[in-house]
């Protein structure tokens, strides 16, 4: 019968372990994920998904109806009904929805509004947008997959993606097409959405291997909705890093993951609510920009590392357990939890030869680590 441990007992036994493994058999070399010298650095595998409508254009969500698309003639169109009366009531509401987008600045310290930021009816691209997410496919490198996450994908616009593909190539200055299109599933609303970029990036990831980094990009306005608590069998998609977080689960692997979410709403000065997928705004390209210039971070959790073992002087082996329950594994330490992914480029998660050291100096400590699969 093993004696109970408290947390702080715990802890202190780990810590103690890893000073006295790092002094008797501590490894000549530490595998490295990241090193500053390996072209990977430079170029790691990078999967960058592209919707089209709502981030290479803007789109106004228009009641149940499908959403307009705000294009030069939408946009006209509803600046010439201004002052006028019209019968129906809700062909007055699509009318001042389109109002506010025209007039709306794009964001408080700027002085361009989404008139500035139309598209034409025939290509149906914004060309600020296709210059900005051709600069991302630049910063990502030769070791870049994008993949059409777009209803684009169907087969009845493979016109208008053949002209897309027209435009980046223009914009990129060399021939370029996509690399890949998600699957083609029945997408009806957010959740489905979300659901086919974790089917296309879980795919990706058992084609890989363990150590070989992996980011992923996505671009993408959700049919213009807002991340308001949506879910996903048990999973509440209720912001950014709960959708990111969901991404990294259905990888696993230790991933990157970003989501630029292009969408914003509002309400007008008779209170209707006005929903957008603004397209890939100024602010949007420069946190993807960002994402895509710091280099990889090995699969951070979204869980903090408690500084106790953060601040540890060694280095772990950097292999990981092989799926240990599965990527999403986690033991107790103290009240703090760890995933099973590396933390940084200098630390790394517990491997196996650590592992093997506690069980053979305190086998009882077995009941409270993961055991390898």
């Amino acid at each position: 019968m093993p004696l109970p441990c408290s947390a702080f007992h715990y802890t202190w036994l780990v810590l103690a372990a890893a000073e006295r493994w790092q002094q008797c058999f501590a490894p000549t070399s530490a595998m490295a994920p990241w090193s500053s010298e390996s072209d990977a650095e430079e170029h790691p595998r990078t999967i960058i998904f592209v919707d089209v409508d709502g981030v290479l254009n803007v789109g106004v969500r228009d009641q149940d109806a499908a959403p307009l698309l705000f294009d030069h003639s939408n946009r006209d169109f509803a600046l010439k009904q201004v002052g006028r009366r019209v019968a129906r009531k809700a062909d007055q509401m699509t009318i001042e929805r389109l109002l506010s987008v025209a007039q709306r600045q794009v964001s408080p310290d700027s002085d361009t509004t989404f008139s500035d930021l139309t598209c034409d009816r025939a290509s149906h691209i914004a060309d600020i947008y296709a210059g900005h997410l051709a600069s991302l496919i630049d910063k990502a490198g030769d070791n870049c997959s994008v993949v059409l996450s777009s209803n684009w994908r169907k087969p009845t616009r493979a016109s208008n993606v053949l002209r897309l593909e027209q435009i980046m190539s223009s914009h990129l200055g060399r021939p370029f097409v996509f690399d890949a299109k998600t699957a083609p599933m029945l997408e009806r609303n957010a959740a489905d959405r979300l659901v086919c970029l974790g089917d296309y990036l879980e795919k990706v990831s058992e084609e890989l291997d363990d150590q070989e980094p992996l980011r992923a990009l996505v671009l993408e306005d959700f049919f213009i909705s807002p991340l308001d608590g949506w879910t996903i069998a048990d999973c509440k998609i209720d912001s950014v890093e709960a959708a990111e977080k969901y991404l990294r689960m259905r990888a696993g692997r230790p991933v990157d993951v970003k989501l630029v979410h292009t969408y914003d709403e509002w309400l007008t000065e008779s209170g209707l609510r006005v929903q957008v997928g603004t397209g890939l705004l100024q602010h949007h390209f420069d946190a993807a920009l960002k994402f895509l210039s710091e280099g990889p971070a090995g699969g951070v959790s979204a869980l903090a590392v408690p500084p106790q073992l953060a601040s540890l002087p060694l280095v772990f082996d950097a292999k990981p357990w092989k799926q240990v329950l599965a990527a999403e594994s986690e033991f107790m330490c103290g009240h703090a939890m760890l995933r099973n992914s590396t933390v940084s480029a200098s630390h790394a998660l517990i491997g196996n030869p650590w592992a093997d050291f506690l069980h053979t100096s305190w086998p009882w400590l077995s009941m409270y680590l993961p055991c390898a699969a």
